[in-house]
Formats: structure tokens, sequence, C-alpha cells
């Protein structure tokens, strides 16, 4: 439980920045990536970022995610009938921060370090990514036939939308907060890599959302380069943008993906751009645990091979080196 005694004027300023933070995001993507009712985006990044403020202040980020998502839904649901539309737009809220309340709560009590490792990804798709949004997708659902917003043959597919759009958000968000705790440990070389990376895929936008569509499938070799060579926060960094912006693009009209209503190059877009995401992620957490696993190395041999007061080598680093000069001898 959060204790609300301790809490600093800090606190209060980072949970209000976090529900102005999803309250402009989830416009922004109803202004730029919008479905049908209006207030359907194919993006729904404030399920990321309500995620991340249930695991930062827990139950109280309801109120801010609350607030947010009613201010940010009710111009798309807001009809002629005031008193209905102010009714299913306040069950959406309630909705919409329920499900990163529970997700938080499910993540906490299947990896409660968080995702560390490659091997716990499926956990944190199923527990996180796919419980929670499932169900908070059918109740939105349910919500827009209940208002007359959708036909009710539309419901399902409307539920497949809901919980692409918000598993996404989820996974681009919580990638890029789980790289920021390693700010600090970004060396020349990865900044290097990530350049280049920007720089290809610079080029691959360009080509994609021109005339050649068939380009943008290089996106993923690009960015699996970079979860290679690159930094762990700026290759989730560049996942995300650039599917955020695969995204933004497509439902203009541009590249491979045609993101019509309801239509089933949305269903694949959403779905290419989450696969890949998790895929990316995977190898991120898999190649920073065998950095991890490297730098461990070397300490140990730096404490088992060196003299802590002096940094010279003791016997037992010594000895191995006495034997390559014997060899040497020996073969001369």
């Amino acid at each position: 439980m959060t204790d609300l005694k301790r809490w600093g004027r800090a606190d209060w300023l980072l949970l209000l920045l976090g529900g102005l933070l999803c309250y402009l995001s989830g416009r922004l993507g109803m202004a730029t990536l919008v479905l049908q009712p209006s207030n359907i985006t194919l993006l729904w990044l404030p399920s990321g970022i309500g995620l991340i403020l249930c695991l930062r202040f827990g139950a109280v980020a309801i109120i801010p995610l609350v607030i947010a998502s009613f201010l940010a839904n009710f111009p798309g649901l807001n009809n002629s009938n005031l008193q209905q539309a102010q009714l299913h737009t306040w069950i959406s809220a309630a909705i919409d921060a329920l499900m990163p309340l529970l997700a938080a709560r499910m993540l906490r009590w299947t990896l409660p370090m968080g995702l560390q490792r490659a091997r716990e990804l499926l956990l944190f798709g199923f527990y996180v990514c796919v419980i929670p949004v499932a169900l908070s997708s059918i109740l939105l659902a349910l919500n827009l036939v209940w208002g007359g917003y959708i036909d009710k043959s539309y419901w399902p597919t409307m539920a497949v939308m809901l919980f692409l759009a918000d598993s996404l958000g989820i996974v681009l968000v919580y990638q890029v907060y789980l790289g920021w705790s390693e700010r600090f440990f970004i060396n020349q070389r990865q900044i290097r890599a990530s350049l280049l990376s920007i720089l290809a895929l610079v080029v691959i936008f360009t080509l994609a959302f021109g005339n050649q569509p068939w380009v943008l499938y290089l996106l993923l070799p690009v960015l699996v380069m970079q979860a290679f060579e690159g930094s762990f926060l700026l290759t989730c960094s560049l996942s995300s943008g650039s599917f955020a912006v695969v995204i933004y693009v497509s439902a203009k009209g541009l590249g491979p993906f045609d993101a019509g209503l309801y239509s089933a190059e949305t269903a694949e877009l959403a779905a290419f751009c989450f696969a890949n995401a998790l895929v990316l992620l995977g190898i991120a957490l898999q190649n920073r645990q065998l950095r991890l696993s490297e730098q461990h190395r070397d300490a140990w041999q730096q404490v088992a091979f060196r003299d802590p007061l002096t940094g010279l080598l003791n016997r037992r680093g010594f000895e191995p080196q006495l034997e390559l000069v014997d060899k040497g001898q020996a073969q001369s």
C-alpha cells in the first residue's frame, strides 16, 4: 500500500504530470490515429503510462487516470443526449483506469522485480498484456454497444482493436521505462551504433512511405542489429518510436498497411507492431543479460587474480602467465 503521509511535493507533482500526460497522449491519438467512434485509436499510450503510474503510486493513481480518460474520451462520445454521453464516458474512464491498476498488481504478483530477463517475457505478456487488457477491451466494447455508438455485430472486432491498441501501448511505454534505469551506462560505441540505426530507419521510412512500401519490412532487421549493438535504453526508445511512426503514417494512408475502419489491414498493422515490439524487447533483454554476465565475470576475475590493495597479479593470476612463458620458451 502507498503511504500518503510520506509523500512529498515532488510525488504529487509527478502524479499530476502523469495524469496530464495520459490526457495529452490520448487526445493526440484521437486526433491522428482515429477510428470510429472518434474516441477509438490505433494506439492507446495512456494504457502504458497508466501502468507506470500504478506501479509508482499504487491505487491512488486511479484518480488522475479516471479524470484524464474522461476528458480525453468525452468529445468522441458526446452526442445529442448529454446525460447518456456522460454516463458512458464515466464507465469508459473507470475501465481505462482500473485496467492498468490490475496489470500493475499482476506484474507485482508474477514478477516482483519487474521484467528483467527474456524468459520472463511470456509471463509479462500473459499476465500484463493479455488478461487485464482482454477484460477491459470486452467491457469497453460492450459499453459502446450499450450506448449505441457501434452496432452489436461490430463489438467482437472492436474488442480486438481495443485489445491490440492497449497492449501495444503497454509494451511501447513499459520498455522505455525499463531502459530509463540504465540511462547512465551508455558508452560511445553504443551511441555510434544507435546513430547508424537512426540513419537506416530514416532511409527505410522515407522509401516505405514514398513509392517503395515493401521496404518497411526491413525495419525489424535494423532494430535487431540495434538490439545487439546499442544500449538497452536506446534500443527500447528506437523500437517504441519506430512503431509509433509506422502506426501514425499508416493511419494517413501511406505504407503497406491500409488503416481503415475495422479493416483487416488495421488489425494486421497493430498485430505487426505488437509482435515485433515484443520480439525486440526479448532480444534486448537477452543481450542485456549477456552483458551483465560478462561484467560480473570480469569483476570476479579482477577479485580472484589481483591483489585488492595494489592491483597487481597475485599467485592465482600470475601462474597462468608463467605457464604461457614456459610454453613459449619450450617451443623456441
